[in-house]
Order: C-alpha cells, then structure tokens, then sequence
C-alpha cells in the first residue's frame, strides 16, 4: 500500500489499522501502559463528530520498498482498537532504511507522552548511534574526525557529555576506544550498525512475516480460554484466506 492511495487530511493520512506493521521491537519503550491507554481511550471517546482530533497523528515510515512501519503512537493505537476503530489519523514520514524511521519515532518518544524510564533512554541512544546521527551533519560514512564529540551528542539528547561517554563504552567499545584515542581509520555507518541492539535490526518483508508468525505461536500458548483459542484460531483463518487472495503464491512441500 502506498501513502498517494489513502485519503488525505490536513496533514495527516487517514489508514487503515491493519495496513501498517506494529512490532513493538521498533518502539523506544520497553513496555506498554495500561494507564496512558486507558487515558487516551477516554479522550478518543470523547472527540465530537468532524471535530478535532483529541490526540495527534501516529507516526508511521514508509519504507524504499513501500512498507509501513508504526515507529510513535503504540498506546494510541492500542486505545483505537479497545474502542473497535479500524482507522487512525497518521503522519506518514519516508525513510531510507529501518535504522532511521526506529530513530525518528524514537526522538518523537522523548517529547510526549509516557515519561522514558533511564532504560529506556539509554535504548534511545543506541538508536540514534546505530541510525548515524553521531556523525556531523551531512555525514553518512566518514571518519573518526567525523564523529560528534561527546558534548556535542550530548546536547542533541539533552543529557550530560559524561552520560554519553558512558552509554558509549557500553554499548559500542569499539567506537569509544577509537573515539578515546582519537587515531586514524575507517567508521562507517555498518560498523555502527552490526553493534546496534536488535531494535534496528534491518529485516526482509519474509523475515518479518515469519518472526510475526513464529512470536503469535509463542503467544498462543498463553490463551487457556477455549473460546479465546477459538478467536485468535478464527482471525488466523480469516488472515491466511485474505493473504492466499491477495497475490500469487508458490505451495510449499510440508
């Protein structure tokens, strides 16, 4: 699905809850809220017909190959759905790979809504190492001479230079030890990357799929409800008829 075939609104886009990925493995925050879900749940229900949205758009990227990643708005998301909506006002934001549409909602975080526990913020710093935003600006690959300085890092994030420093030699030694001597050498972007916590680990459109697939089986063994097991075995019926409709396909020998 591409953002020119939704229906535009101001400066957000009207879409459909399900033509977007939600892998809360893209998200800054380590886990949801029932209280600020609940919260906005009551403010959505509360929104006067054609009037002003009680909340701002979810940010959802679109990827080079036209996949939609949600990246902010998880609560938000989640709060439409207890109200049984299946469409939510987003702003849509064109990336050029993964890393950086996980940066870009994870800075989004650090503005609004639920409050990063010091976790979580340290999170927000692996990604914006492993999105490149530690190089000067219009610097994608470059030297060791390219890289921000501590204090510089510092001010972006709104934390002290010693911080960084630290969350640095934790997270990305390898970096800190050239960044401590300061010496010669290639930094690229990938060696940032293969660093990079699981959160901004590039993966195929197959590869999401199946870690889709292989996490719902996981979680399914949690249902005990008989009429519970029967809804999700229901939904993943009603999905794999819709997928075998949607596009051809080849029979895999079982």
């Amino acid at each position: 699905m591409t953002v020119t075939s939704v229906r535009i609104e101001q400066d957000a886009v009207l879409l459909p809850l399900s033509s977007f990925v939600r892998d809360e493995a893209n998200q800054v925050r380590l886990r949801m809220s029932d209280e600020a879900v609940e919260r906005y749940q009551t403010m959505y229900a509360a929104e006067e017909p054609n009037g002003a949205p009680a909340l701002p758009p979810v940010l959802v990227a679109e990827l080079p190959n036209g996949v939609l990643l949600l990246v902010d708005g998880f609560h938000r998301v989640r709060a439409q759905e207890r109200l049984g909506r299946t469409e939510l006002l987003c702003t849509v934001i064109e990336c050029a790979d993964r890393f950086e549409a996980v940066w870009l909602g994870s800075a989004r975080n650090t503005t609004h809504g639920v409050p990063l526990t010091q976790k979580e913020r340290f999170r927000h710093f692996k990604t914006y190492v492993a999105a490149g935003q530690h190089f000067k600006a219009g610097v994608k690959r470059g030297t060791l001479a390219d890289v921000k300085s501590y204090r510089e890092m510092a001010k972006e994030m709104a934390l002290s230079h010693t911080t960084i420093e630290r969350w640095m030699r934790k997270a990305y030694p390898k970096l800190a030890r050239e960044l401590a001597a300061r010496g010669q050498g290639q930094l690229e972007r990938e060696n940032a990357s293969r660093l990079a916590p699981k959160v901004a680990v590039a993966l195929t459109p197959t590869e999401e799929c199946l870690r889709a697939i292989r996490n719902t089986r996981r979680q399914f063994k949690g249902v005990t409800n008989p009429d519970d097991r029967g809804e999700v075995l229901s939904e993943m019926q009603t999905t794999m008829e819709k997928m075998r409709e949607s596009a051809p396909f080849s029979e895999s020998d079982f």
